[in-house]
């Protein structure tokens, strides 16, 4: 594809307009499950859902994009290829109808507020003050942390939670 020509899945349900060489901006609507294959080999600058309810659009490979992602409304599946945010882009967005189910990256020291989840379950979880760049995974899930982590606590740490817990992670070792 040259910087030119424009992306577009059959039925209009995925539009790509180009931004750059190679780069696009795209936009999925309509109302059927998708897998992002006809992205492969381009480049993503900005990423909009704006699907009919309980629509989902997965990532077929990780992915990075350099700009926003805009969560209008669809949930953007990624338990099996991260999406990595690597732009200026300071996250928001997000509801219990369009979120990303399963992990989010970001690259950079500004703000930034993952719009994760789960199914209908949106649980942000943001971070600030980095003193450095980055990069920060996060992603939620609903189940008891102490089966998976065990219930000691660390100094400090009042009591822990039974239902729900954040993965953030800076990739720094321990």
């Amino acid at each position: 594809m040259n910087s030119t020509s424009s992306i577009t899945r059959s039925g209009g349900l995925m539009t790509g307009t180009p931004v750059g060489a190679g780069v696009y901006d795209v936009t999925y609507t309509g109302n059927s499950m998708l897998t992002t294959t006809e992205l492969a080999g381009t480049g993503l600058r900005n990423l909009t859902l704006n699907l009919a309810a309980s629509q989902i659009v997965t990532l077929a490979t990780p992915r990075s994009m350099s700009g926003n992602l805009v969560l209008t409304n669809g949930i953007l599946n990624t338990t099996t290829n991260l999406l990595t945010i690597t732009g200026s882009s300071l996250g928001g967005g997000g509801s219990a109808t369009s979120h990303v189910n399963g992990s989010l990256a970001k690259t950079g020291s500004n703000n930034f507020s993952f719009p994760v989840g789960n199914g209908t379950i949106y649980r942000p979880i943001s971070v600030s003050s980095l003193s450095a760049s980055a990069t920060v995974t996060a992603s939620y899930t609903q189940a008891n942390p102490q089966t998976t982590f065990g219930n000691t606590k660390a100094a400090g740490i009042d009591h822990i939670g039974v239902c729900e817990y954040w993965n953030l992670d800076d990739g720094a070792p321990q």
